[in-house]
C-alpha cells in the first residue's frame, strides 16, 4: 500500500538538491516521450516564475505543445451536483467543516426529487453529459449512493448518455464494487496535502478523514473494485506545494508500476478564503504563475491526464490552464445543494459560475473546442500512455 512509502518518499524529496541548469535538457527528453525521474520532476518545479522567466516560458510552452499533439485543444466539460452539505469533519481550511453553524452555510440532504431536478437542469436546460456527485462526510446519505447514480444516468440516458463520478470520502472494496455495479464510471478523491505533520494540524480529532493512511490508500481499493478510471489530486496551499506536487506524481507512478493503472484526472484545486473556515491563508499558497508551473510540470510528466479545471480560479487563469486542450472545463458551478434551480446560497468555497450559455462562445473563441458527450470507455479520451 502506498501509506507504507509515504515516509521513505518524504525521505527522498528532503534529500533532493535541485538544479534548475538541466532544465532544458529535461524539456528535450520530455519532448521525446522518454520517462522523468522523480529528481527531474523537483527541479522543474524548482523554477522561479519570478527570476528565471525563459526556464517557465519554456515550461509553459512545453506543456501546451504536448497537449495540443495529442488533444488538438479540445476540453471536457464536467458539472457537480452537491447532494449534501452535512458533514462530520473538521476541516480546518472549509467552510463545511462541523463548527460552522451560520457562515455562509446551510446543512441541506437533496431529496430524491430535488436531486432529480437539479440533475435534469444541468442536463436537459444547459446540455451538461458528466456529472460529479458530491458529497460532505454525511453518513446517512451514503446508502443512497448507488440510488443517486442510477438516477443520473436515467436522466443522462435522455440525452445519448453520458458520465456519473462520485466525489466523497474513501470506502471499502465492497462499496465501491456495489457503486460500480449501479453505473459509477470514474471517482475523484483529493488527498489535500501529502505532508503527514500538516495533514493531521489540518484534520483534527478521531473522524474517518483524519486517517491519513486510509485516505491514501483509497485508490488501491478503487483498483481492486475494478474501477479503473481515477482522478488523485491535492489542495496547493495547504503546505509547502512543491512537495505536494512532486508527492503526488510519486502517487501516480506508484499506482502505475504497481497496477498498471494510470491516473485519469489530477485535481488542481488552490486554497482559497472561505467565511467559515479557521484557515483563509497560509504563507503556501501559489501564486498564478507557480500554480502555472505546478499544472504545466504535472502535464509534461502525464500528457493525457486531465487536469480538473475549476472555478474557484477567474475565468482567464482557466483559460491559461486549459491550453493545448486535454482538461476537464467546469461549467455552471454551485457548492451548495439546491444552489441551481432550488435557490439555495451558500457554499463549500467561493466560486465564479461560468454559465455554459453565456461562457461557451468565450471558450471557443480562445481556440478551445468543448467535447460535451466525451466518454473514457468510448475513446474520446486518447489512451492514456507515457
Amino acid at each position: 500500500m502506498f501509506s507504507e512509502y509515504v515516509r521513505k518518499m518524504e525521505e527522498r524529496i528532503s534529500s533532493l538538491n535541485f538544479n534548475t541548469a538541466s532544465v532544458e535538457k529535461i524539456l528535450e527528453k520530455a519532448k521525446f516521450g522518454e520517462k522523468l525521474s522523480f529528481e527531474e520532476l523537483g527541479n522543474l518545479l524548482s523554477v522561479d516564475p519570478e527570476k528565471e522567466v525563459d526556464l517557465f516560458t519554456e515550461i509553459l510552452n512545453t506543456s501546451r505543445q504536448m497537449k495540443e499533439k495529442i488533444f488538438k485543444d479540445k476540453v471536457f466539460p464536467i458539472v457537480p451536483v452537491y447532494v449534501s452539505s452535512f458533514c462530520r469533519e473538521h476541516c480546518k481550511y472549509c467552510n463545511y467543516r462541523i463548527e460552522n453553524k451560520d457562515k455562509m452555510i446551510k446543512r441541506i440532504r437533496l431529496t430524491f426529487d430535488q436531486l432529480q431536478k437539479e440533475i435534469e437542469y444541468l442536463v436537459m436546460k444547459k446540455g451538461l453529459k458528466v456529472v460529479e456527485l458530491v458529497y460532505g462526510s454525511d453518513p446517512k446519505i451514503i446508502p443512497e449512493i448507488p440510488d443517486h447514480i442510477r438516477l443520473a444516468h436515467k436522466i443522462l440516458d435522455k440525452v445519448g448518455g453520458g458520465m456519473v463520478a462520485i466525489n466523497v470520502e474513501p470506502f471499502t472494496v465492497e462499496e465501491y464494487r456495489i457503486l460500480k455495479a449501479t453505473g459509477l464510471d470514474f471517482v475523484v478523491l483529493w488527498q489535500e496535502t501529502y505532508q503527514q505533520e500538516y495533514y493531521k494540524q489540518l484534520h483534527p480529532d478521531e473522524t474517518p478523514k483524519a486517517n491519513f493512511n486510509y485516505r491514501v490508500d483509497d485508490f488501491e481499493r478503487m483498483i481492486e473494485a475494478g474501477i479503473k478510471n481515477l482522478g488523485l489530486g491535492v489542495l496547493s496551499g495547504l503546505a509547502p506545494w512543491r512537495k505536494d506536487w512532486l508527492s503526488l506524481m510519486e502517487h501516480e507512478r506508484y499506482l502505475f508500476d504497481n497496477y498498471e493503472i494510470r491516473t485519469s484526472i489530477v485535481g488542481i484545486l488552490r486554497l482559497k478564503p472561505a467565511a467559515g473556515a479557521l484557515i483563509q491563508s497560509t504563507p503556501f499558497v501559489p501564486s498564478d504563475k507557480e500554480f502555472l508551473l505546478a499544472v504545466a510540470v504535472h502535464n509534461i510528466f502525464s500528457p493525457r491526464t486531465l487536469p480538473f479545471i475549476n472555478t474557484r480560479e477567474k475565468f482567464d487563469l482557466c483559460i491559461h490552464l486549459a491550453k493545448g486542450g486535454g482538461a476537464l472545463f467546469t461549467f455552471n458551478c454551485s457548492t451548495i445543494p439546491g444552489g441551481y434551480v432550488l435557490g439555495e446560497d451558500g457554499y463549500q468555497f467561493p466560486t465564479y459560475d461560468f454559465d455554459v450559455n453565456e461562457y461557451l462562445p468565450k471558450l471557443q473563441s480562445k481556440g478551445l473546442t468543448p467535447i460535451f458527450n466525451w466518454n473514457f470507455e468510448k475513446n474520446h479520451i486518447p489512451t492514456i500512455r507515457y
